[in-house]
């Protein structure tokens, strides 16, 4: 089972093309229940600590009841809450883990990682280097948490690519929307079916 707890919002107010501020301010966040564990994808930001405790509650979990957190990457939109989760989960990066005492972990073998066999961690570099994406197949769909690896507003040229290595990005969310039926994004709506096609049609023009 997969679940999107909340989308992710990012308020963009612009100077001069350049984020000057941002609120709200926050990444999606996502649940998965397989194989008896519960996989947390971004715990997203400190204006969400509450929404993100109030969303596990209303599924009878509590922090302690999570067995891995991954995190998209690195920034605090999208980890600010992994203390939650400290000496109870498995929290995850694409390059490193840190296990339940503490121990970091960096560049661990695949079959330490000790995820669900059903989640397939798919290296999107772009937005950062260490970028990671979840996969996931549910009901007859390969699901993509994409985290900033891919945003609507920036394939529709909103907003400037926030990266040193555009061509890098671009080509992590083209193999996104290549594998994916349903993309979860850090920030915003879903994107799946019309939409999709359509998004997708744009990313081939950039």
């Amino acid at each position: 089972m997969i679940e999107i707890l909340f989308e992710g919002t990012h308020g963009n107010h612009q100077h001069e093309g350049n984020y000057y501020h941002i609120d709200p301010l926050g990444s999606s966040s996502v649940l998965i229940q397989t194989e008896r564990q519960n996989v947390l994808f971004d715990s997203s930001s400190m204006m969400n600590r509450e929404r993100l405790l109030k969303s596990l509650r209303e599924r009878e979990l509590e922090p302690r009841n999570i067995d891995h957190v991954i995190c998209s990457h690195y920034h605090f939109d999208h980890t600010f809450n992994n203390a939650l989760f400290g000496g109870t989960a498995i929290i995850h990066t694409g390059h490193a883990f840190i296990d339940k005492k503490g121990a970091g972990h960096i560049f661990p073998p695949l079959e330490k990682r000790k995820l669900p066999s059903t989640i397939e961690l798919l290296p999107t570099p772009g937005h950062t280097q260490t970028d990671v994406s979840l996969v996931y197949e549910w009901e007859g769909e390969t699901w993509i948490c994409a985290g900033d690896a891919v945003r609507e507003d920036l394939i529709r040229g909103e907003n400037p690519l926030s990266t040193k290595n555009p061509e890098q990005l671009i080509a992590s969310m083209k193999l996104i929307f290549e594998r994916g039926d349903v993309i979860i994004p850090g920030h915003g709506r879903v994107i799946k079916g019309a939409l999709k096609e359509e998004l997708h049609q744009l990313l081939n023009s950039l």
